[in-house]
């Protein structure tokens, strides 16, 4: 049986996830894949938080040297999110010979080439699926299942927490504000919220994506980018009296006079297979020459623990 060493860098909500995912999945993965998946290390500076998930103390690492330099890591998972330090880190794992999965998707938009340059260099893999769109596997999808295709467009609802206010905003008839507040307590939402609402958040993950689908590479920088923040309970009712639904909508499209990238405020028809993707849920709908429609769908923000009162 092949032994597999994990290390996880932050235990957040989703370094937390990974966590109890391999952990209580450990016997599952022996039997079906014949690989003995152990986490051999966490580097958290809350060691608290650590500790409170059942992490054995010896295993807390208290650097990036500690956990390079662990011969018994064999894969280092990058969920801290933001630039820096995880970057620094990732390049420190993947020098170390490292193999790297990480979720942080404004990282890998801004600094992919370096990064898959620096894992072909040593030899490790790089992946990076959780990046966009939660647990829906859609870059796997691009790279593999639909590279027959000539992608045409790509249209999607990227943003959990976005999609959860708009959605609120929809059914309850409750202003951005209202909304907001409630996507905060029940953990969709951060407490300074501006990565989601503003829609860079969908603007990191319409890079990736689109840069995967068309094949070439698309610079956050030059996608045009509107969040929600001024969105009205008047602009969704008038939406809904001409048959229109209200979505933040990432949309790439490879016309015949170039590429075309954008996220903003959208209305589409309440008939199309979008309109109906609500709560927190996401959906990339995707258009090839052969497959024509496909449609990916699933969670897309995590619940959060609410804050305390």
């Amino acid at each position: 049986m092949r032994k597999v060493g994990v290390a996880i860098l932050g235990l957040g909500v989703v370094g937390g996830g990974t966590y109890k995912i391999l952990t209580e999945h450990r016997e599952m993965y022996k039997k079906a894949y014949n690989a003995d998946i152990s986490v051999e290390a966490v580097l958290e500076l809350r060691k608290e938080r650590a500790l409170a998930l059942g992490v054995e103390e010896n295993r807390i690492a208290s650097s990036i040297a500690e956990i390079c330099s662990n011969p018994d890591v064999d894969i280092v998972v990058e969920v801290m999110g933001g630039v820096e330090p995880a970057k620094t880190f990732v390049l420190a794992a993947l020098n170390a010979g490292k193999s790297v999965v990480t979720s942080n998707k404004e990282l890998f938009c801004k600094y992919s080439y370096e990064l898959e340059r620096v894992a072909r260099h040593n030899r490790v893999g790089l992946y990076y699926e959780a990046t966009c769109v939660g647990g829906v596997p859609v870059i796997r999808a691009l790279l593999d299942n639909l590279q027959g295709n000539v992608i045409t467009s790509l249209v999607g609802i990227v943003n959990g927490t976005t999609n959860y206010i708009l959605s609120k905003m929809t059914n309850s008839g409750a202003d951005y504000e209202e909304a907001l507040k409630e996507a905060q307590r029940l953990g969709y939402a951060e407490a300074n919220p501006t990565a989601d609402v503003e829609g860079y958040d969908a603007t990191y993950k319409l890079s990736i994506l689109s840069s995967l689908a068309f094949h070439t590479k698309i610079p956050y920088t030059k996608i045009y980018r509107e969040g929600i923040t001024a969105i009205t309970p008047a602009d969704i009712s008038y939406g809904k009296q001409l048959g229109y639904c209200l979505k933040l909508l990432a949309i790439g499209k490879n016309t015949d006079r170039g590429i075309e990238v954008r996220v903003h405020p959208t209305f589409i028809r309440t008939s199309h297979p979008l309109a109906a993707v609500n709560d927190s849920y996401n959906a990339v709908y995707i258009t090839g020459d052969s497959v024509e429609d496909v449609m990916l769908y699933g969670r897309g923000a995590p619940r959060r623990p609410p804050p305390p009162d």
